[in-house]
């Protein structure tokens, strides 16, 4: 017996000592020769995405690429959101990541984002700042099958990929049990194992936790690990050792200086459960331990809050989110937020909305103003759109976020093309990492009015060509950052949101998810009642009296028969409809209480809401004469609450 109790502990170490190893992937057996050369996929065992390459430091402006030997990967042309992958679960430790001496633009940060075989996100390193010395950004993710690495903006080196080796296989877990089942026997049936094989025991049902985050002092080790749902993040910690007291800690990096203490559990805990945390925001925990000699720390181990995607397709969502409001000329005025005349988007304005009825907001955005020359969005700026966001989900409202006008510089032309693109692209890169972990309550709108400036005329086949295809490239960048945003539900928008034009010329994307698209419209006819306030027509539909003040060819049947063209062409065939903006103007100097605008609204509400449609009333802030506002921007307060209650009641 005592034979078999030393082998065992012998063999038992052994295994411990073998899963404590790490295996740095240092590239060294690569022989660039002076140049960069596509990294050929499987390499050291890993999947690595087409854009990896790798290089020495022969290679001019690479002299420091290398953290160790001569070798190292990088992002070849500079590109964005590379993967490492395996068909078999891997845990990562980190890698070593630089910004390369060029003359070209180069990354400021890294951000390394882990997903399990279902695609789930595991955990986020958040954005880790680097530069020309090598910074070691740690990632402690365990049962990995994909990896996504992005950066803000060029080129990055990384060398040293560290993964530590896996759980112990099953045949040898089987074994060492099984030999501490004889030992149980053999203790003529008293049932009660040594202390040395209670340590035991706790050594290897806690081993398959230390790639993640052990920490050992004191005579105890604390191997923690962290899991993100739509609603909490739960820790969950072995204990090898007897420890007298834990201890909760949380921060929002991986820097122990300054994290917060959230807890004290009973000793006697192993789980503990964090209800209060952000959505989409990574999180850093540490349990701190006190044994009766001393305290010490786990690892860190880290986990985001996921949204929730639900199983509905856009139809079935498009159901629960009419009717819709606009924080219009807010956040997409050039020159600020407040620019055009509006105060800052506030809490009480959004719980207001949803007060009054409104499910849904469309919050238009600019962004060019916000950024560098390379389009990298500032932070203070992705903070304070978040900022806005976060509100209006905390009213419960649904939201649309855009890249609106913007400037104009999605121009439908070949000539515009290839530039617009890439903007296009970049921006919805950033956008949709940001908001990658937020649930579907959250949707995604492409572009806005996209048209030739100034041309109001049907779109050339050119214009319709290049306009499609930037509904293509928002889907495919989206889509391509991964998390929730692979199953997000994204609006696509029609030639100038015009409804003849989208009816006839606008395709759907191609789409790897399924169901999961809706196209956007915008109406306004007739002009010269809804914005035309220099005119004279100022009576509408079947209750006007005067017809010298009516345009008729746009009564309530031609608004039943655009809307049908949108039902049949898209609704039907499975793509929802948004009808992103319609309003009519205040018109006081004809029709001091407002009848054939609130008539106007109604009805335009009701037809889109009878066809499928998701009503979304543009308010533009203020709610004086030739205006379509209807809060208050700064309290919530209603300025219509007739015009209000009669878009909600039609939406019903």
């Amino acid at each position: 017996m005592k034979n078999f109790l030393i082998g065992l502990l012998i063999s038992a170490g052994l295994m411990l000592a073998t899963q404590a190893q790490s295996a740095p992937v240092d590239f060294e057996d690569l022989h660039a020769d002076g140049d960069l050369t596509a990294l050929s996929s499987p390499y050291a065992g890993l999947n690595w995405g087409e854009d990896w390459y790798y290089g020495d430091t022969t290679v001019d402006g690479y002299g420091n690429g290398a953290h160790s030997g001569v070798s190292f990967v990088t992002n070849g042309y500079g590109v964005d959101n590379l993967a490492v992958s395996s068909t078999t679960a891997f845990n990562l430790a980190g890698a070593w990541f630089a910004a390369p001496d060029t003359n070209g633009a180069v990354a400021s940060w890294i951000n390394i984002t882990a997903y399990d075989a279902a695609n789930h996100v595991i955990g986020s390193t958040g954005n880790v700042s680097i530069g020309q010395s090598y910074q070691w950004v740690a990632a402690n993710f365990a049962n990995v099958s994909r990896v996504s690495i992005t950066r803000d903006d060029g080129w990055f080196v990384m060398d040293d990929f560290t993964v530590i080796s896996a759980v112990p296989e099953p045949g040898s877990l089987l074994m060492l049990l099984a030999g501490l089942a004889v030992l149980i026997v053999a203790a003529r049936k008293r049932f009660v194992l040594p202390v040395a094989m209670a340590g035991l025991l706790a050594m290897l049902c806690g081993g398959a936790a230390q790639a993640q985050s052990c920490g050992t002092a004191a005579g105890a080790t604390v191997c923690l690990s962290a899991a993100g749902s739509s609603d909490n993040i739960k820790l969950t910690w072995t204990v090898s050792g007897i420890v007298t007291g834990v201890q909760i800690y949380r921060d929002t990096d991986s820097d122990a200086n300054g994290r917060t203490r959230i807890a004290v559990p009973s000793a006697t805990a192993s789980t503990y459960t964090d209800t209060t945390p952000t959505l989409g925001v990574p999180y850093w925990y540490w349990v701190k331990f006190t044994t009766t000699s001393g305290s010490g720390n786990s690892g860190s181990a880290t986990a985001v809050r996921v949204g929730a995607m639900r199983s509905l397709t856009s139809v079935q969502l498009s159901a629960q989110m009419s009717p819709g409001w606009n924080l219009g000329n807010s956040m997409e005025a050039i020159g600020g937020e407040t620019a055009w005349g509006n105060p800052p988007a506030n809490q009480a304005l959004f719980t207001a909305v949803k007060a009054a009825g409104f499910k849904t907001v469309r919050i238009p955005l600019s962004w060019t103003q916000y950024a560098d020359a390379n389009y990298n969005i500032s932070a203070s700026w992705m903070a304070r759109v978040k900022e806005v966001v976060d509100a209006a989900r905390s009213a419960g409202l649904y939201v649309i976020i855009n890249v609106h006008w913007d400037g104009g510089w999605l121009q439908p032309t070949y000539a515009a093309q290839s530039a617009a693109n890439a903007r296009l692209a970049k921006f919805w890169t950033q956008i949709a990492t940001t908001f990658q972990y937020y649930d579907d309550y959250l949707l995604f709108a492409g572009t806005n009015e996209v048209m030739v400036t100034d041309v109001y005329t049907a779109p050339t086949a050119e214009n319709i060509a290049v306009q499609n295809g930037f509904n293509q490239v928002f889907v495919n960048t989206v889509r391509g950052t991964g998390s929730n945003n692979a199953q997000r539900h994204l609006i696509v928008q029609g030639y100038n949101t015009n409804i003849d034009y989208t009816y006839a010329t606008n395709t759907v994307p191609t789409d790897t998810a399924t169901s999961r698209m809706m196209m956007e419209v915008h109406f306004y006819d007739p002009y010269n009642f809804t914005l035309n306030t220099s005119s004279a027509i100022w009576q509408w539909g079947s209750i006007a009296t005067d017809s010298t003040a009516t345009e008729t060819w746009a009564n309530e049947s031609y608004v039943d028969t655009q809307f049908q063209k949108m039902k049949t062409r898209f609704v039907d065939k499975g793509v929802a409809v948004v009808l992103g903006e319609y309003a009519a103007s205040l018109r006081t100097e004809y029709d001091t209480a407002g009848k054939y605008r609130q008539y106007w609204d109604q009805y335009i509400t009701k037809s889109a809401y009878q066809h499928g449609l998701v009503p979304v009333y543009w308010d533009n802030g203020p709610s004086s004469n030739h205006q379509s506002g209807l809060f208050n921007r700064a309290t919530g307060a209603q300025a219509y609450p007739a015009v209000i209650t009669a878009i909600v009641n039609a939406a019903k």
